[in-house]
């Protein structure tokens, strides 16, 4: 938003508290929706939060492109701090589940760089788009500036995002954490065919053994599939996990590193 504000102060009539606000508001939705889409992502899968929550995120900036007064953008602003967090998280989960453990740490670093590539995206594009003289009416009643314009262009990439994630397959490991183990076997053996370039019934691995079971020995070739956790369940054991962040040793080192990012952000 600080590279708007110059050029939307005047059509907003923004003060210097507006624009702090409108900096802040954003942060404040991705705060009240941290624990949210954690629970989220355990119960609906990867997959539908990543589609899903693109296609939102880019409603939310596509809705605060059009705003004609500083309510609206700031309502959409905080909405799209809400959603956005949730595809984060999951991206994250995504990557890494589909990566063994001699990879995982290399895709999340190829992530953030991809990200911090997109953050010094941003004034380029700024630079492009928002010295332009750009003025024109929509139905006669929204007026479209250069900051519109830059805006409505930022919400095209999680748009393209959210298509590609409609294709892709969920996670394997979530599927076998909720039970699904054939659908799992499936998706392994489409990336080994990608992978590979081989046939999918080539795949040697024909059988997944429960992971919660994994001692259980199968009968005749099968597996029992885990019982979905219903929705409490899943609350209840997300809660669960929480707790060691809140006491030693984790409590320490968790304020460190929450002053550490908080003093970075400032």
């Amino acid at each position: 938003m600080s590279y708007v504000f110059p050029a939307a102060q005047c059509d907003l009539d923004l003060n210097l508290g507006d624009k702090g606000l409108l900096n802040a508001i954003t942060y404040v939705g991705m705060i009240s929706s941290a624990f949210f889409w954690g629970y989220l992502c355990d119960t609906l899968g990867r997959k539908k939060i990543l589609f899903i929550g693109y296609f939102l995120d880019a409603l939310f900036v596509w809705v605060s492109s059009i705003s004609q007064n500083f309510t609206v953008l700031m309502i959409m602003k905080y909405f799209g701090g809400f959603i956005i967090n949730g595809p984060f998280a999951a991206l994250t989960c995504y990557l890494s589940e589909f990566h063994c453990a001699k990879y995982r740490a290399r895709t999340q670093m190829v992530l953030g760089i991809i990200f911090s590539a997109g953050t010094i995206c941003l004034p380029l594009l700024a630079g492009i788009v928002l010295p332009s003289e750009i003025n024109f009416y929509v139905f006669n009643y929204l007026r479209i500036h250069s900051w519109n314009v830059y805006l409505f262009i930022l919400g095209i990439p999680t748009f393209i995002a959210g298509i590609v994630f409609m294709f892709l397959p969920e996670s394997p490991k979530f599927l076998m954490t909720s039970g699904q183990n054939e659908k799992a076997l499936e998706v392994l053996r489409l990336v080994y065919s990608i992978n590979t370039g081989k046939s999918k019934d080539s795949y040697p691995i024909k059988m997944l053994v429960n992971e919660r079971k994994s001692n259980d020995i199968p009968i005749n070739g099968q597996t029992d599939e885990a019982p979905k956790k219903s929705a409490r369940q899943a609350l209840a054991g997300g809660l669960e996990q929480l707790k060691p962040l809140f006491l030693p040793p984790f409590l320490q080192k968790m304020v460190l590193v929450c002053g550490l990012q908080m003093l970075i952000m400032m």
